[in-house]
């Protein structure tokens, strides 16, 4: 009787090497994947920058070329008797046209994506849009948002995905008792031009002030923060409706901090201080998939949402991911602005 004869049998190392190779070849698939979704959702929040910066150039065609309002408290609204309303057509609070949110909207037809697009809710209409905390923190806001947290629509005014280079476009306007009509922060700033003092307005109140529109930034991601330091953020990060450079008149907002300060060469940025000496000579954190931000004041300061770019959109319609880096160089911010480190009295 012949024996049935078979092939030869795998031993137990050649089996575990194709077990590795297998899962070699599944983490990489998984990392690729992984990239093609970041990759696809950061086209995503740069085609809503586009849309968002459409809108802005659109508020300015039909405005005589009026750069939209950064910032109109109550009162301003009231003395230059303008209203707006929600996309039902109902009057809003002046509260909540505070911020560009509603008061550009109108000009997207009060599509929810351009605005609220990154938020990972069921959420699907400006109207109903509310205030989020799920951070880890709550950062507290001014005084002069805090009653509308509870308000239908606050997701649209306070936490939209983008934030506006509001106190250098258009104006930051508030109704100061001393002068009793409306006037806007910054409005007859000096600084130094060639070693010299000079008075002048630096804030781009028309489109067509703005010197270089191709590198002026409109909107950038941008998120509420306390001060601290900042080493990871995530994509569904409540944004903010406001963004701020790294200084404004002359208060340090933020500046690369944490670990991102190993190798860089802060000198471009202005003399050290003692605190980023410091910060320079610090053992690096873990590595930053993003962030990597240093906050001194409480205020809105650049997102990295996807990856370690910022998503911003500029003046001449462009948009564009950018790093911490970039963002620091204040000729992006300010139209008066000729040095990376220019800054100005209040």
């Amino acid at each position: 009787m012949k024996r049935r004869t078979t092939g030869p049998a795998f031993t137990i190392v050649e089996i575990l090497v194709v077990i590795s190779i297998i899962g070699i070849l599944i983490s990489l698939l998984t990392v690729g994947i992984q990239k093609a979704i970041e990759t696809a959702k950061a086209s995503k929040d740069q085609s809503r920058a586009r849309q968002l910066i459409m809108a802005w150039q659109q508020y300015g065609n039909n405005n005589g070329d009026q750069c939209l309002p950064g910032y109109l408290s109550p009162e301003v609204q009231t003395a230059w008797k303008v209203k707006y309303q929600n996309q039902n057509g109902n009057q809003l609070s002046p509260e909540l046209a505070q911020t560009y949110g509603w008061r550009l909207a109108a000009f997207l037809g009060y599509e929810y994506d351009p605005f609220l697009g990154y938020r990972d809710t069921a959420e699907t209409n400006l109207d109903e849009s509310l205030y989020y905390n799920d951070m880890e923190y709550e950062p507290a806001l001014p005084a002069e948002f805090a009653t509308i947290t509870g308000a239908n629509g606050a997701g649209l005014a306070l936490q939209p995905g983008f934030g506006y280079n509001a106190y250098y476009l258009g104006g930051w306007w508030t109704l100061p008792s001393t002068i009793g009509i409306p006037a806007y922060r910054f409005r007859d700033s000096i600084y130094q031009e060639n070693g010299v003092n000079v008075r002048g307005k630096i804030v781009a109140r028309s489109i067509g002030q703005i010197a270089r529109s191709s590198e002026m930034i409109v909107f950038s991601s941008s998120a509420l923060r306390p001060a601290g330091i900042y080493i990871e953020d995530h994509d569904s990060y409540p944004g903010a409706a406001w963004s701020v450079p790294p200084h404004l008149g002359t208060t340090e907002i933020w500046r690369i901090g944490g670990g991102n300060l190993q190798g860089i060469d802060l000198s471009m940025f202005g003399e050290q201080d003692a605190l980023s000496a410091m910060l320079a000579a610090a053992p690096a954190p873990a590595p930053m998939q993003a962030g990597g931000l240093e906050i001194f004041v409480q205020e809105a300061a650049p997102l990295l949402r996807f990856g370690a770019n910022a998503t911003i959109s500029n003046a001449d319609g462009s948009t564009g991911l950018v790093t911490l880096r970039e963002l620091m160089d204040m000729r992006r911010w300010v139209n008066g602005a000729t040095t990376p480190n220019w800054a100005h009295g209040d």
